[in-house]
């Protein structure tokens, strides 16, 4: 006999997934620019064993903490722009299906896949809802 356990285990780690909150990077700016475009910046540190090789002449001097800037498209800036609350994800994708008139599941995707994205740089954080 199937095991029917792993699709009901998938649907609760989704509807879980979807009530988690995002939280912005505390080290994270973000501006206008003269496009309209919205851009964050963010400092990263350049990790150790690239400080060893600057020192031993295979890298180029520099500082050992660096600036980098992400720049987002409309869909990604209006997430950013919802997320200074901690909205919930399920909120924040139908703030994309209202403001873009786009499907649930495209927005799902976009939000999910941006939140991804920015998080794996740290400049979004996920909390799940049983979480501090």
């Amino acid at each position: 006999q199937a095991d029917t356990t792993q699709p009901n285990g998938k649907r609760k780690d989704r509807a879980r997934s979807l009530q988690a909150r995002v939280r912005r990077g505390s080290n994270v700016r973000s501006r206008v620019d003269e496009r309209g475009r919205t851009v964050l910046t963010h400092t990263v540190t350049r990790p150790r064993r690239l400080r060893v090789l600057r020192v031993l002449g295979g890298l180029e001097a520099g500082p050992k903490v660096i600036e980098k800037s992400v720049e987002l498209d409309l869909i990604g800036a209006r997430v950013w722009q919802d997320c200074g609350g901690e909205p919930r994800v399920c909120d924040l994708i139908e703030s994309v299906c209202a403001r873009f008139q786009i499907s649930y599941r495209e927005a799902e995707l976009s939000v999910t896949e941006f939140i991804r994205g920015m998080g794996s740089r740290g400049l979004l954080s996920v909390v799940m809802a049983d979480q501090p």
